[in-house]
């Protein structure tokens, strides 16, 4: 019993003891859970006072029962104070907690700073401020609506999520207005500092677009990005593209879990991932590294793994049989690249294999159809028919097409010109 009573004391102490004094809400639900034990204490007195007087009145087989019984009675009801003493202890954390929350909801907002953001925080507030924007152009029209003298020009371009410069502008304006209208502990000046920054934040977006050419439909003067080719407009879009660059950095990096994760949290479908990643796949051939090891194994794993080569697409023929050459190189090096490289050209085998024996057969035929040209142009109709077979013998089985002979004519033409 002596256990019982030290937690007991413990949890009713240790509650007490860390809101005694409290004022407001933390204080009065503490010291309420209080005074329902102390009612449970009182409870418990009563009934063991009624339980020694029959222990008194009684003979000694009754006392004994009563003993028993006083005993049961006692340990039950210590082990419910106990519990309750344990709720109030939680009650009070959960109040102190609640109560933490509203003061750190009272602090002023803090500016962004979107340099120290990693991606998941910078997506998440580029979507916050995508949110809020709906609702600034609702209460603000036509401050915001249209930019002065152009009907249909929206003053905060749709772009806007591409450029950085932007984002601090509206961040900026997204702090000042949770001060104004969102803090409890707003003062009046709050209101005035929101609206001179509203009209300066304005201004400097309308400058930045026009430098950016961000209404621009002219193809002399595009829309100008600080990086990458020019995409949808739209918040979401550009943080579809940030995740679709961490997937690309989780796969070459092989962490196969993170990616998966990626696809299921933001819904990335495969069409999307392969689009995007044909997208990197030119970035790489256009590198300073594409023709060194480490350029020809990513052009290799984004081949293999997203396909963003057609596997009918003669067009690619040459430079896929070169690749192949050159993994075959790696492959035979002994390194530490060699092993990737041998798994890199065996799924290449497989997808475009067909493709370059293809290639192989129309570069077989085109000599020869220069020759039939000459035949039937010197009138030899011998020579001609004999030509024609050689020609039906090297495209057996491989289904060339005129087309597809008029793609590797033009290839070698343009390959010719060149050098």
């Amino acid at each position: 019993m002596a256990d019982a009573d030290d937690e007991l004391r413990r949890r009713l102490t240790g509650a007490g003891a860390s809101h005694s004094g409290g004022a407001g809400p933390a204080g009065e639900q503490t010291m309420l859970a209080l005074s329902m034990v102390s009612g449970d204490v009182r409870e418990l007195q009563l009934r063991l006072d009624r339980l020694a007087e029959q222990v008194e009145q009684g003979d000694a087989r009754t006392a004994e029962g009563a003993r028993e019984r006083l005993q049961q009675e006692t340990e039950a009801l210590r082990a419910e104070l106990v519990a309750v003493a344990q709720t109030v202890t939680e009650l009070g954390e959960t109040v102190e907690a609640l109560g933490a929350e509203e003061e750190e909801k009272e602090k002023p907002p803090r500016p962004w700073d979107w340099e120290a953001m990693d991606w998941r925080q910078e997506v998440e507030a580029i979507r916050t401020l995508a949110e809020w924007l709906p609702q600034l152009h609702a209460a603000w029209r036509p401050a915001l609506s249209t930019v002065p003298d152009k009907a249909q020009t929206p003053l905060v371009p749709e772009c806007w999520a591409e450029h950085p410069d932007m984002r601090r502008a509206l961040s900026a304006l997204y702090v000042a207005y949770q001060q104004a209208y969102k803090v409890k502990k707003r003062r009046p000046h709050h209101e005035t500092d929101w609206y001179r920054a509203l009209h300066e934040r304005l201004g400097d977006i309308t400058q930045l677009a026009s430098a950016y050419r961000c209404h621009s439909a002219s193809e002399d003067k595009p829309h100008m990005l600080l990086r990458g080719e020019r995409q949808e407009a739209g918040a979401e879009r550009v943080v579809q593209r940030m995740v679709l660059a961490q997937l690309h950095e989780a796969e070459a990096a092989g962490r196969t879990d993170d990616a998966l994760a990626l696809r299921e949290e933001f819904d990335l479908d495969d069409e999307t991932v392969r689009v995007f990643m044909a997208e990197r796949f030119r970035a790489v051939l256009s590198a300073p590294t594409a023709s060194q090891p480490v350029g020809r194994l990513e052009s290799a794993r984004l081949l293999a793994d997203y396909q963003v080569v057609g596997a009918d697409d003669l067009r690619w023929a040459q430079w896929l049989s070169t690749l192949m050459q050159d993994l075959e190189a790696i492959g035979h090096r002994g390194d530490d690249l060699s092993g990737l490289a041998r798994q890199r050209l065996e799924p290449l085998l497989e997808v475009y294999g067909p493709l370059l024996r293809k290639y192989d057969a129309i570069r077989k035929v085109i000599p020869i159809l220069v020759e039939q040209r000459a035949a039937s142009e010197a009138g030899d109709e011998h020579q001609v028919r004999h030509l024609q077979q050689r020609i039906a013998a090297e495209i057996q089985g491989h289904d060339i097409t005129d087309e597809d002979i008029q793609v590797v004519w033009e290839e070698r033409r343009a390959a010719r010109k060149k050098h």
